[in-house]
């Protein structure tokens, strides 16, 4: 298929750029006055295949034939994001106005701006319609009556399918690609959300596993389509795939990762084949100071969860790093399930002490304490921090030990034999436990895990560096805690264990912006982060060659890169 080259040839340099400075720089997307504006030619189309409630993360856990068939001539992600605002509305304002919703201020599912100044940004299909700048026919097949009255009404074709009825959209795109003159054909997809909502956003789940598989046969069907149109060897066509939003648990709507996470798909046969993968950092945190009643920490909104008991076996991981290199402060706790670091005061504690540091555990009555060190952590970097709480069941009577290791290698171990039943009702806290015993800890924690088992001195090592943990960890099933502590906002830490609780956030806290790459990412610093939903029109008005005019305000980086 011949492509308009001197166009796209120019903007592919672009391109470049685009990747190396990440997506807050806007990338022009027309010719500069000293390039002639190409003829238009209209030898290329664009399939764009909208989906919603569809989490890139599961679909890669899903087999998607078709989907794969694609790959070859792709760029993709599985690791793609929504706006902030996640819910159906403002997700879809994100995709059609190119904006985020501190722009559009599109929120739900009315789609209409909450605030007269979010009509400053339509939608991409009223923005080019209303330029006459080329001619750009658009169809549209969707199963949301509002959406086809708002973002797609200034198509030149508008079919509503009712009742959710996804089979009929598929059947009905199939029969306009086949005949149609469209330049863009937009075909939207729904039941993958409905089943997110019923059984949950996992591909664990029985009913999202089904739909995904079923989108991927839609995916084929309308790509089959393509190839079928008397005139395809002489056309030049763009598949987009993308979803609209993830989720967590049965839900969706806030700025969580699970539920922001999405699917992108760009296809040409002409194509490199690219899987755009996110670089494993801490790009948010918040910093835990102070040694008062003002000081910023989190606790847990369910004082007796996370007991130990005294037999179960149990692994405590976090990472940590001091807010100042060369922090020596003496006998804080930054993270403890424990009233107090006082003897007597039964539980736990993770604390400082001079520049390493160790586990301190205490029991109700004892006049001492038990410890377990680690090692030299204040050079400023972040640790891996893991503590093992275990049995030896083949001794009489039987023996429990701690052990500590700092990045994924062992340092020490201590009999808490004695120690007893160390469960308390003192709330499991990030930061200064009050009153505190010791300096001011000053540092930020992230990526904290509780397993309800010993993990291995391997698994240890293995996941000591990553903060993706998922279906892959050989331990998974026994994960009972899960806060990664990178919201980026809100006032909680949310857990990912669906059903178990978060961490409240107290005093004045602030989040800050990291942006550190973990030493194992294997990335180098300024690659670019995965494509954006709000993307979309960037990659249309390129293939296209519709002239983006500046007022309208859409930032994109550039994707398609062609042989």
């Amino acid at each position: 298929m011949k492509l308009v080259t001197t166009y796209r040839g120019w903007i592919s340099g672009i391109m470049v750029a685009a990747l190396l400075t990440g997506a807050c720089n806007k990338i022009p997307l027309v010719p500069s006055e000293k390039n002639p504006v190409p003829p238009f030619s209209d030898n290329s189309k664009i399939l764009m295949i909208v989906v919603d409630g569809v989490a890139g993360k599961q679909l890669e856990r899903v087999n998607t034939p078709e989907i794969n068939a694609l790959k070859p001539g792709s760029i993709y992600s599985y690791e793609g994001t929504a706006d902030t605002v996640t819910t159906d509305g403002a997700s879809w304002a994100y995709i059609m106005t190119a904006n985020t919703v501190a722009n559009n201020e599109t929120r739900d599912s009315s789609l209409t701006p909450r605030v007269e100044r979010g009509n400053r940004y339509p939608s991409f299909i009223s923005r080019v319609k209303t330029q006459k700048a080329r001619p750009f026919r658009v169809v549209t097949v969707s199963p949301w009556e509002t959406l086809s009255k708002t973002y797609f009404k200034d198509a030149d074709v508008r079919i509503t399918i009712p009742n959710n009825n996804d089979d009929a959209v598929r059947d009905s795109a199939v029969a306009r690609i086949k005949t149609d003159s469209a330049d863009l054909l937009i075909a939207h997809f729904n039941n993958a959300n409905i089943a997110g909502r019923s059984g949950g956003f996992y591909a664990d789940s029985a009913a999202y596993k089904n739909a995904l598989e079923k989108f991927d046969g839609y995916v084929g069907a309308l790509v089959k389509s393509l190839k079928e149109r008397p005139n395809f060897a002489k056309e030049d066509w763009l598949v987009i795939i993308q979803s609209t939003h993830g989720g967590r648990g049965k839900t969706y709507g806030s700025y969580l990762e699970e539920e922001k996470n999405t699917f992108t798909m760009y296809y040409n046969p002409s194509f490199k084949s690219k899987k755009i993968s996110a670089t494993l950092g801490i790009k948010y945190a918040v910093r835990m100071s102070g040694t008062d009643a003002s000081a910023v920490n989190a606790v847990l909104t369910d004082n007796n969860a996370y007991n130990f008991g005294d037999k179960d076996n149990y692994t405590v991981e976090l990472k940590m790093r001091h807010a100042v290199a060369g922090t020596s402060v003496n006998y804080p706790a930054f993270f403890s399930k424990r009233a107090s670091f006082a003897a007597g005061q039964v539980g736990w504690c993770f604390f400082l002490e001079g520049n390493f540091w160790q586990i301190n555990l205490s029991n109700t009555g004892s006049t001492s304490n038990t410890q377990a060190a680690g090692t030299q952590i204040n050079d400023g970097r972040w640790h891996q921090l893991t503590a093992v709480f275990y049995s030896d069941t083949t001794v009489k009577p039987f023996k429990r030990y701690v052990k500590t290791y700092t990045d994924g290698v062992y340092n020490k171990s201590a009999d808490i034999t004695a120690r007893g039943n160390i469960n308390t009702t003192a709330p499991l806290t990030i930061g200064a436990t009050l009153p505190n015993n010791g300096g001011n800890a000053n540092l930020y924690l992230s990526d904290i895990r509780i397993w309800k088992d010993s993990l291995s001195n391997k698994v240890i090592s293995d996941y000591a560096c990553t903060n993706v943990i998922d279906p892959s960890h050989p331990n998974y099933k026994d994960l009972i805690g899960y806060w990664k502590c990178n919201e980026g906002g809100g006032d909680r830490f949310v857990n990912r264990i669906p059903g178990a609780p978060d961490f409240q956030l107290r005093n004045g806290f602030k989040w800050d912006v990291l942006n550190y790459l973990l030493p194992c990412a294997g990335t180098p610093a300024g690659a670019a982060e995965p494509p954006y939903a709000n993307e979309v029109f960037s990659q249309i008005a390129y293939w296209l060659n519709i002239q983006v005019v500046n007022e309208w305000e859409m930032n994109g980086r550039l994707w398609l890169a062609q042989l």
